[in-house]
């Protein structure tokens, strides 16, 4: 079994919660590499990484469940403010807009792993 074979078996088998953090933790695998990126000068490549945590973005927002009230519309709000700095980081080549999508990914998945170690 390869390392994508196991990759794909932990997400098939994984609960929702779990998924949630894994999704967390893979936006912020990707900011890190725009960051990197945009330290080497790699345009496509600071395009593909923030492309791919707006992607984890948008899967995360589709799965909030707004019947839950206030909670939903606060994530909702976040996700798509980190979402917009991501994109301006892009097309900026903005180390600071990067910085700040990190943090609010930072600090939702550090809230998120807590939740469920409770």
């Amino acid at each position: 079994m390869g390392l994508e074979d196991y990759r794909r078996t932990q997400i098939q088998t994984a609960p929702p919660e779990k998924l949630v953090l894994m999704l967390y933790d893979g936006a912020l695998r990707n900011v890190a590499a725009a960051d990197r990126f945009l330290s080497e000068g790699d345009r496509e490549g600071l395009n593909r990484a923030t492309g791919k945590a707006q992607d984890i973005l948008a899967e995360l927002r589709s799965s909030l469940n707004y019947e839950a009230g206030e909670l939903a519309d606060r994530l909702a709000a976040l996700y798509d403010f980190a979402a917009r700095r991501l994109m301006e980081g892009n097309i900026r080549q903005d180390r600071r807009a990067l910085e700040e999508a990190r943090q609010i990914l930072r600090g939702l998945r550090d809230a998120w792993a807590e939740m469920l170690r409770s």
